[in-house]
């Protein structure tokens, strides 16, 4: 730092003692405006997955620049001192009416899903098939023989019951070449579903006895394995998303102040920020299930945030900044092929989903820090399946090098309109712990306080 000002010092002294001057430019940016693509794809042969694809690109506007630069500066041969003070805009990116629309052929997604899932249900018993079988070459090894069914088996000890109590499955053995399994009212696949694991060489011993796993098949009904060879039939698919508006922008200012003792650096976040409005995006799958996505506003912003530089601290100081992030009605709907699934449903229940509709109202957080310690937060997130609204003021102590240097001196969260199922889930954890959460009317409310390390809440007994 000091080789820098004695560059500055001597360039002023080829002139005077003193040398100063100025820099402004209002905007250099550059733009595009009404941009337009359009194309199709067809495979004659019809042998791609893929086929009979025709799309669009639009776009509005693209603009991407700086504005507002100002630099100034004077050096001072006879005080060893150099200083510059600067102030500018940008990047600052804006794209407005951005359109996608897409259609081709395709085998069904929903479909595929379903598959897979179904593939991922039945693969997590498989081994209890090959416990099964195992159990059964060392029946035959001791008695000669093979069991009559599984509870020969676990009479003899031969077999844990604990192997064939999975959660949505009842296993048997059928003598003397199949273990089945069918899936009972616990399964979120639904019950009466069946896999067969099925021997079809022409040694049934030497299967079991000699883990002979060259000769079996699986066969599935209505449920389980996962037919590599079976291709889904092509539907119709259309994509469309659009785009409203997309801003986004920065802007600071500070100083250099530079002498023999003390090199200070002074940098202000004017603002910085990203906005979103008008996002839309559906998905329509032979022409009738249909998806949505959309986002009324969304907007996340820093602004007035001040650090200083200087010789002796090796970490900046924070005097003052604020945050902000917001977020308007997210609404997703989900088609009838999703809603149909069972663990969809149950999902749904807890989420408070109807007709296949998500939606978060609103969510909205601010954060304010001034006089480089008192800290404030605030925030409301309000969705169909709950709504919660927190408030809290913290102590920082800088430069923050410990847990121990930040104090929640009170910080509030006030939790309401939960759905059924989370509420139930509640009264199941509180008879399980033995805590009753605070509160206030009927909403759950927490106060919490104390170090960051070791918060306590007002009314219970937990430790973080």
């Amino acid at each position: 730092m000091n080789k820098f000002i004695i560059v500055f010092l001597f360039i002023s002294t080829l002139f005077s003692q003193n040398v100063d001057g100025e820099f402004s430019l209002g905007e250099i940016s550059f733009l595009i405006k009404n941009i337009h693509f359009e194309g199709g794809y067809k495979d004659r042969g019809r042998n791609e997955e893929f086929n009979n694809g025709i799309g669009s690109l639009d776009i509005g506007l693209i603009k991407y620049g700086f504005s507002n630069i100002d630099l100034s500066g004077d050096l001072n041969a006879y005080n060893n001192r150099a200083k510059v003070k600067y102030k500018f805009s940008g990047p600052e990116f804006e794209m407005s009416n951005f359109k996608i629309d897409v259609s081709f052929d395709a085998p069904n997604v929903w479909d595929i899903l379903k598959e897979e899932l179904a593939h991922e249900r039945a693969r997590i018993i498989t081994n209890t098939f090959s416990d099964i079988r195992e159990s059964i070459g060392q029946y035959y090894k001791t008695y000669n023989e093979l069991p009559a069914d599984l509870n020969r088996l676990l009479i003899n000890g031969m077999l844990s019951r604990s192997i064939i109590n999975k959660v949505g499955w009842d296993f048997e053995y059928l003598p003397p070449d199949q273990i089945v399994a069918t899936s009972n009212n616990n399964m979120p696949g639904g019950a009466d579903k069946i896999i067969k694991h099925v021997y079809t060489g022409s040694d049934i011993v030497d299967y079991f006895v000699n883990d002979n796993y060259y000769y079996y098949s699986w066969e599935t009904t209505g449920y389980g394995q996962y037919d590599n060879y079976r291709k889904p039939r092509p539907v119709k698919n259309n994509v469309k998303f659009s785009i409203g508006k997309v801003n986004q922008y920065f802007g600071a200012s500070g100083s250099v102040d530079l002498n023999e003792r003390n090199q200070a650096v002074e940098i202000k976040l004017d603002k910085a920020g990203y906005s979103i409005s008008g996002v839309n995006a559906s998905f329509i799958v032979n022409r009738s299930s249909k998806s949505t996505f959309d986002i009324s506003d969304f907007k996340t912003e820093a602004k007035n945030i001040t650090l200083e530089f200087d010789s002796y601290n090796d970490i900046p100081i924070i005097e003052k900044a604020a945050f902000e992030i917001s977020l308007k009605n997210l609404e997703v709907n989900f088609p009838k092929d999703v809603q149909d699934d069972p663990e969809f449903k149950e999902i749904a229940d807890y989420l408070n989903i109807n007709s296949g509709k998500f939606r978060i109202r609103q969510i909205d957080l601010d954060l304010t820090f001034n006089r480089g310690r008192d800290l404030k937060l605030k925030g409301t997130v309000d969705t169909q399946f709950g709504k919660a609204v927190i408030d809290g003021s913290f102590s920082i102590n800088q430069p923050v090098r410990y847990d121990s240097d930040l104090t929640i001196d009170k910080f509030t969260i006030e939790i309401s309109n939960l759905s059924q199922p989370i509420n139930k889930f509640i009264e199941v954890w509180e008879e399980g712990t033995g805590n009753i959460l605070p509160r206030k009317g009927k909403s759950i409310y927490l106060e919490i306080s104390g170090d960051l390390n070791d918060p306590q809440v007002k009314g219970l007994d937990i430790r973080f």
